[in-house]
C-alpha cells in the first residue's frame, strides 16, 4: 500500500509540475464533467489533496464543485422542474411547504454524505424546486465542509501521515456523529 501510494504521489506530482499553470484548470474541468455525469467525485477529492496539498487542493476542489453545482442545478431547474411539478400536482402543495420549511437543512446535510453523488444532489434540488436563495445559502458551507475532510485525507496520505490525515479523519468523525445526532431529532 505504501509503495502504491508513493508511486501515485510521484506520478501526480510530476503531472502537476509538467502541467504548470494549467493543472488547476484541468483538474476543475475534470471535476465539473465528473460531477455533471453523476460519477463519484470522492476519488478526485483525495487526488486533489495528493496533487495540490491541503489548501490549494481544497480550493480547486471547491471551485470545481461549486461551478458544477451551479450548472447542474440551473439545468435541472430550467428543464425538469416544471415537468416534476406537473407530475406531482396533487401532492405539490405539501411538498412545497416541506421544502420551504426544511429544504435548506436537508440539502446541507445531504451534501455531507459521500454516498450520494454530488451531481445527483444538485440535479435533485433543481428538480424538486429548492429556491435559488436556499440553494445558494447552503451551497458553499455544505460543499466546503463536505469535501475538506477527504481532501485533507489525501494530503495526509501523500505526506506519509501528517497532521492533515488526523484533521481529515477528525472532521469526518464529527460529521458522522453530527449526522447521526441530527437524524434522531
Amino acid at each position: 500500500m505504501v509503495t502504491m501510494t508513493g508511486e501515485l504521489t510521484q506520478t501526480l506530482t510530476h503531472w502537476v509540475a509538467s502541467s504548470g499553470f494549467w493543472a488547476p484548470g484541468l483538474y476543475i474541468g475534470v471535476y465539473m464533467l465528473t460531477t455533471l455525469a453523476l460519477l463519484p467525485t470522492t476519488p478526485l477529492n483525495v487526488v486533489a489533496g495528493v496533487m495540490f496539498g491541503p489548501g490549494w487542493g481544497l480550493l480547486w476542489t471547491v471551485v470545481g464543485a461549486l461551478l458544477a453545482a451551479l450548472v447542474g442545478f440551473a439545468l435541472a431547474r430550467g428543464v425538469g422542474h416544471a415537468w416534476v411539478k406537473r407530475r406531482l400536482a396533487k401532492h405539490w402543495p405539501g411538498w412545497q411547504q416541506q421544502l420551504n420549511r426544511r429544504g435548506g437543512m436537508v440539502l446541507f446535510w445531504v451534501r455531507l454524505l459521500p454516498i450520494f453523488p454530488y451531481g445527483l444532489v444538485n440535479y435533485g434540488a433543481g428538480l424538486v424546486g429548492i429556491s435559488w436563495r436556499v440553494y445558494l445559502v447552503t451551497l458553499v458551507p455544505g460543499t466546503v465542509v463536505g469535501v475538506a475532510p477527504v481532501v485533507w485525507l489525501g494530503s495526509g496520505l501523500a505526506g506519509g501521515g501528517s497532521i492533515w490525515l488526523g484533521a481529515g479523519l477528525g472532521v469526518a468523525a464529527l460529521l458522522w456523529w453530527g449526522g447521526r445526532a441530527w437524524s434522531r431529532r
